[in-house]
């Protein structure tokens, strides 16, 4: 995991959704920030999450729901920040191992999401 700090809020005055999760997603991957599309720009519903499944199946990945209780790994969590924002950071089984926001404050998780490859695949 490298952990990388998101560059755009919330509160963009250009209007551009917050990019925790892309920033998540690359923290997660060992990836450069860049190298992951910013998927909350899919604005319609479930749009963000169609782009975001068909980017990992093309790399030989697919997301796992996980039970709370199931967190074994290195995962996606989604909850509640401290800013009243849903946010996205880094979870493992101990609780928070990265938050992409420059606080660092972590959130309410309450969705776990592991990112893993599709069976049968040899990538």
């Amino acid at each position: 995991m490298t952990p990388h700090t998101q560059t755009i809020f919330v509160n963009d005055p250009r209007g551009i959704p917050g990019d925790c999760m892309r920033t998540a997603v690359a923290s997660l991957l060992d990836l450069p920030t860049e190298a992951v599309p910013h998927f909350a720009l899919f604005d319609a519903p479930g749009q963000w999450y169609d782009a975001f499944a068909m980017w990992l199946n093309a790399r030989g990945l697919r997301i796992h729901p996980l039970a709370p209780r199931n967190v074994d790994r290195a995962c996606l969590a989604m909850g509640m920040s401290p800013r009243g924002v849903e946010h996205v950071v880094v979870w493992g089984p101990d609780g928070l191992v990265h938050d992409p926001h420059p606080s660092q404050a972590g959130i309410e998780a309450r969705q776990f999401w592991a990112i893993e490859p599709v069976e049968g695949e040899n990538r």
